[in-house]
């Protein structure tokens, strides 16, 4: 009897050590599910701190004004030192026309600029290089807000990152426009060219024509950051792109003209490439040409990141993967998959774990019933255990080969699952000892 008592006191204890290293699984499961949401919220509330911070920092400054052209260009020569604008306020405080001037553009700002409303108009750019726009670089700390630019940006050679308002930002664009006509060869936006992780582009639009062969977006060319709550009217790679080929001269039989053909890839309404957010945003104007061009979109041409609540009312034409919201979306549904599958898996854990508690409250009974009801227990518990392996098994055979983190951890809980799995035998152990099963 004393034996008995003693190993029904160690059952009881080691139910209960299981039943915490399931809750505890579950947490773990719980929180991991939510990890990426969680460290893109983080990330989110971070850079809203820091911009909040550097916007707080600049105001305590005297702000600078900009009236004329005059003072325009000025500001944009001493903006070609990278440190000349931390920490300052500047305030457009007129429209400007640049018609018939060199202006070349702002090289680099990392202040606040606060456009007050203002229009800059008679913007023209045409040369060759990459990461250009009426701002070349906007730094993290960049403010630039309420500035509508009017204007031209055509650039040859390397011909990337290209954007009506900025060529690469690191920073944030809030309710500024560009209204005009954007050209290059890739990651061009009519606001802007390449928007970094980092980078915001809130409440913004554009209208007129934006032109390239790879990344073309009516707002942005490629998008690792935000884009949210903006307006396209753009007309997004809407001319037919003839090949340039000398002929004359040339025998037509012997020409390769499939070496030649030039098309256009990565076409969208707002973004041409996206592997970031882009929410709450409206593409009015058409997208593509007929027959030509894969991967276009009315929101993104191609996409691997988040789209969320997003509106397409433009006409969208291509040759291949033409999509109304998005042309190629690169399977976020398998997340979506995922995090059903992992519900399921807390599911099962959670039974698991009210099933271990019973066994416990049965464990602690002497009536004969204990031991006919704690072994309907064991059979529910071992289902439970199948199930778990079956998903974590499934789980695994779904998801690719490049989703390495993904995989690692499917793999933990299975790991996990098999350590629970080989402490059955002891388990049953301590019911024998305790009289509660009899038999196998």
């Amino acid at each position: 009897m004393k034996a008995k008592a003693y190993m029904k006191k160690t059952a009881l204890t080691f139910l209960l050590a299981l039943s915490l290293f399931a809750s505890e699984t579950g947490r773990c499961m719980a929180a991991e599910q939510g990890s990426t949401g969680k460290q893109e919220n983080s990330a989110a509330k971070t850079g809203a701190a820091e911009t909040e911070t550097a916007v707080q920092e600049t105001e305590v400054a005297d702000s600078i004004e900009i009236s004329n052209v005059q003072e325009l260009e000025s500001f944009a020569q001493e903006c070609r030192n990278d440190w000349y604008s931390y920490g300052k306020v500047f305030s457009l405080t007129a429209d400007i026309d640049l018609t018939g001037t060199d202006f070349q553009g702002i090289p680099y700002f990392n202040g606040t600029l606060k456009g007050n409303g203002h229009t800059i108009s008679g913007f023209s750019l045409s040369r060759k290089g990459s990461d250009y726009g009426f701002f070349r670089y906007l730094g993290k700390n960049a403010v630039v807000e309420e500035l509508t630019v009017e204007g031209t940006v055509r650039m040859d050679g390397s011909a990337e990152n290209v954007g009506g308002l900025a060529g690469m930002n690191f920073g944030m664009l809030s309710g500024c426009s560009f209204h005009g006509t954007v050209s290059a060869s890739k990651s061009v936006g009519g606001v802007v060219g390449y928007n970094k992780a980092d980078g915001k582009v809130v409440g913004c639009s554009a209208s007129g024509t934006v032109t390239a062969t790879n990344g073309t977006g009516g707002i942005c060319g490629e998008n690792k950051g935000l884009l949210k709550d903006c307006v396209s009217e753009c007309v997004v790679n809407g001319e037919d792109l003839k090949p340039t080929l000398d002929l004359d001269g040339v025998d037509l039989g012997s020409l390769n003209l499939t070496q030649n053909v030039v098309t256009r890839n990565d076409s969208g309404g707002i973004a041409g490439i996206t592997s970031g957010t882009v929410t709450g945003c409206i593409n009015r104007g058409p997208v593509g040409y007929a027959h030509v061009g894969y991967n276009v979109g009315g929101i993104a041409g191609r996409q691997s990141g988040t789209i969320i609540e997003c509106e397409n009312e433009g006409e969208i034409l291509g040759r291949k993967d033409v999509g109304g919201i998005a042309g190629q979306a690169e399977p976020y549904m398998e997340s979506e998959y995922l995090s059903d599958r992992l519900e399921k898996l807390q599911d099962d854990l959670g039974t698991m774990n009210r099933l271990v508690i019973q066994m416990s409250d049965a464990l602690s009974q002497t009536s004969s019933d204990a031991s006919e009801y704690t072994k309907a227990l064991q059979k529910q518990y071992e289902d439970t255990i199948d199930s778990l392996n079956r998903e974590v098994n499934s789980l695994r055979d779904t998801i690719s080969e490049d989703h390495q983190e993904t995989r690692d951890y499917i793999d933990s809980i299975s790991s996990a699952l098999d350590n629970i799995g080989n402490l059955r035998d002891t388990l049953m152990y301590l019911f024998h000892g305790a009289g509660l099963i009899v038999g196998s």
